[in-house]
Formats: C-alpha cells, structure tokens, sequence
C-alpha cells in the first residue's frame, strides 16, 4: 500500500471519528437534586380553654307549711262527702226531750254546740259515729262526752239513758233542702251509735248537748276522726 493511500485512510478515519464525536448526544445535564421541602414548624398545640363548670343551683325544698292542729271556729273538716263545721254554741238550764225535759244540776250547766253538716254528694250519704267520742274540752284539759243530739227545731235523744233500744227523727228543713235523719241506738252502756243521714246533696244543722260544770271555759270540741274544733269566737 502506498503512503498516500495509508494517509487518505487515516484521515478517513479521523474525519470518521471526528463526525461521530461531533454529531453524538450532548453529555447529560447532571439533574440537580430539588431543594428539599423547608419543614413548615409546627405551632405548639392550643391549650384548650377551660370552660367554668355550670354550676346547677341544688333546689331548695320548700318550707312546709305546719297543718294546724285544731279548725277554726266555723271553718270545716271534710269526711268523705261532708263537710262539718261549728257555726254557734250556747248554754241552758235544761233542754225538751220526748219525754219530758233534762234538767241540769246545781253546780253544772247544759253546753251546747250547733254544727252544720253538708252532704256534697248527689246521693244520700250516711255518716256513723259513737256520740260517747264526741267530746268538749275545757281550760284545763277535762272531757266530757256528748249526752244526746237532735236536728235543730225538734226534742233531744239523750243516748246515754237509753240502753237497749233505739230511736229515731227526721226533720225537713222549711227552706226544701235534704230532710236530715238522727238514729240513736244503744245496745248497753258501752255500745252506742249514731247514724246521721241526709237525704241528698246539701246541708242541715245539728246540736249537741253536754252537761259539764258551771263556769267551766270550753275550748274545742273534739270529733272523731277529724281535727279538734275550736269553739272559742
């Protein structure tokens, strides 16, 4: 091979070489890394706020108000379908009865005592008591226990001298109210009743005698089942 041809070669080659280095890919750009992410520094937490604590008031029970321990003059008492009240007192010598008349002794006199008893029912209504509970009290704490009744405008029924039988009255009030029924039975001594009965709704008057000492101040009267009665005005 001539030295001409050899060097045409050799520059081939390197023209060759040359082409390539120059038509090759750029080098490549080094990525640079992206800053990293500037932490955003968290906010200390938030002390939450105490709520003062409602404060619920204790209810205070109210003051109970004391039931009184006796009724006022002419206030009532209520017993099932009645209604009984003092409405006046008064004393006498003596009192009719249908056999004669009950004469008080010396040294003593006959207390009176007029109640008013009201059927709220619209039927008859029956009320039943012993008489020998029915009692007036004095001043200084001595009793003594009913010696008959009557409705008002007729004779009385001593029970206590009636052992062994019974009576019986009815009075129709003039104004056209209930007709009211006194039964007084006694089977002996210690067992006496009264049955009181009006016939319908509305009221009738009654009066009570007791034979207590002369001078004697009355305070209450004394009814079972229901508060003490004053029978002071």
């Amino acid at each position: 091979m001539s030295y001409q041809k050899l060097l045409r070669q050799m520059i081939g080659v390197t023209l060759v070489m040359l082409l390539l280095v120059g038509c090759g890919a750029p080098a490549a750009t080094p990525v640079s890394e992206a800053p990293a992410a500037t932490s955003t520094p968290e906010l200390p937490a938030a002390t939450p706020t105490l709520e003062a604590p409602t404060l619920t008031p204790t209810p205070v029970p109210p003051t109970a108000t004391p039931t009184p321990s006796i009724t006022g003059f002419g206030q009532a008492e209520e017993f099932g379908p009645w209604r009984i009240r003092v409405i006046n007192t008064d004393q006498a010598s003596s009192i009719d009865i249908d056999i004669g008349s009950y004469e008080a002794v010396e040294g003593r006199t006959l207390y009176l005592v007029e109640l008013e008893l009201e059927n709220t029912a619209d039927a008859a209504s029956t009320l039943k008591v012993d008489p020998q509970q029915i009692e007036v009290v004095d001043s200084e704490g001595e009793t003594y226990m009913s010696i008959g009744g009557a409705p008002v405008g007729s004779t009385y029924v001593l029970h206590i001298y009636q052992s062994g039988g019974s009576r019986s009255m009815t009075i129709n009030p003039a104004s056209g109210g209930p007709a009211v029924t006194l039964k007084a039975a006694a089977t002996d001594e210690k067992t006496k009743e009264w049955t009181i009965e009006l016939s319908g709704k509305g009221s009738a008057k009654l009066t009570m005698a007791f034979n207590i000492p002369s001078g004697a101040q009355v305070k209450e009267l004394r009814w079972p089942e229901l508060r003490p009665f004053s029978l002071e005005q």
